[in-house]
């Protein structure tokens, strides 16, 4: 596993590659659009792009199993926000942008 690759604490392409793979089992129908890349210097790059997918049930589950709780319980203290937010969510297409920063690029074979 190669090191020259980092997320959070975890080294390697495979730990990449795993990551990305685990997200879009968590995300509902998920496309990702590729707006576009910038050389910065030191040979980094800054990848705009944008994202969209459903929040399916499995989304509440393992990205926000404290809002699936809520909902399955009649637990007095069970928060009626929480409730509210994972039946409004529950279906949901979500869209938004994000930045992928790359830095070190040595080779990018598009």
């Amino acid at each position: 596993m190669s090191s020259d690759v980092a997320i959070g604490e975890s080294t390697g392409v495979d730990t990449l590659i795993e990551q990305c793979r685990r997200y879009l089992s968590y995300l509902g129908s998920p496309i990702m659009l590729l707006q576009g890349i910038e050389e910065q210097p030191l040979g980094a790059l800054v990848a705009t792009a944008s994202l969209s997918f459903t929040i399916t049930e499995n989304s509440l589950r393992r990205v926000f199993p404290h809002l699936l709780a809520a909902a399955s319980t009649e637990d007095a203290e069970s928060d009626p926000e929480q409730v509210v937010l994972s039946t409004r969510l529950l279906g949901q297409r979500l869209h938004y942008r994000t930045t992928l920063r790359l830095c070190g690029m040595i080779r990018l074979d598009v």
